[in-house]
């Protein structure tokens, strides 16, 4: 173990050296069974920025099992926890780059934070209505920002994974267990974290969704209000609860 008497001098007291970090990378797939870990990288690195989605990226020898892994980034996901001097960050693998250095071959994954599914999840002028039948043409609420935001998450998740337009599997054998009310059935891969409106102190806006991204929906009035807006993976037994009022039984976003 490397000890501070040891340590050469830094430049630069906001940058931890490497040798200091304390780092597990976990490497998922499927709906984020554990593959193994990665302690053969040559470099790693994460950002954490608040409300936009967070780069990252992991090198490692072209002959590393996780090369093979990490080349699979377009037919599935491949996802990537890192727990770094006790903070973590989530999220997967965007691209993959070769790279050779002489007679030296390595493979570089680029990483995107799980804020991207914010970027990729549009809010509907009418969430419950088919996409040829929007009406009205925009979806504007005005109330407190926070319950707002879940609000607009809340509605285009259920749009997107409770299968409005077409009865659940089981639906008639059991509809209490198998409809579109039981939200243990749609909580996959997304969930979003409910919260009492009755105790929102935040500042009431109103804000207008017109087949806008979800994070340029909010983009603003997170600014605004000086408000974070977090999106992490939650996998069952490695991870205490998010929140007392309700109990997560399946890995998700």
């Amino acid at each position: 173990m490397v000890t501070m008497l040891d340590a050469p001098p830094r430049s630069d007291n906001r940058i931890i050296s490497s040798w200091r970090t304390d780092i597990t990378i976990e490497v998922r797939r499927g709906l984020m069974e554990l593959e193994g870990y990665v302690n053969d990288h040559i470099e790693a690195e994460f950002e954490f920025v608040a409300n936009e989605t967070a780069p990252g990226h992991i090198e490692v020898p072209a002959k590393s099992k996780w090369a093979h892994w990490f080349k699979r980034c377009d037919k599935e996901n491949i996802f990537v926890h890192a727990f770094i001097n006790g903070k973590k960050w989530t999220g997967r693998v965007d691209r993959c780059i070769k790279k050779k250095k002489g007679k030296v071959k390595t493979v570089v994954a680029e990483l995107v934070s799980d804020y991207v599914w914010l970027e990729a999840i549009m809010a509907w002028s009418a969430p419950f209505a088919p996409l040829s039948i929007q009406y009205p043409k925009k979806d504007v609420q005005f109330m407190a920002t926070d319950t707002s935001i879940r609000t607009y998450i809340f509605k285009n998740l259920f749009r997107l994974q409770a299968n409005l337009y077409r009865f659940p599997v089981g639906f008639f054998n059991d509809p209490l267990k198998n409809g579109w009310w039981n939200v243990e059935k749609w909580m996959q891969p997304c969930v979003v974290l409910p919260a009492n409106p009755l105790f929102d102190t935040t500042r009431w806006n109103t804000l207008l969704a017109r087949m806008t991204p979800l994070d340029q929906l909010f983009k603003d009035v997170l600014k605004d209000e000086h408000l974070v807006l977090t999106a992490q993976a939650f996998v069952v037994g490695r991870d205490p609860q998010p929140s007392p009022m309700i109990t997560l039984n399946q890995n998700c976003i």
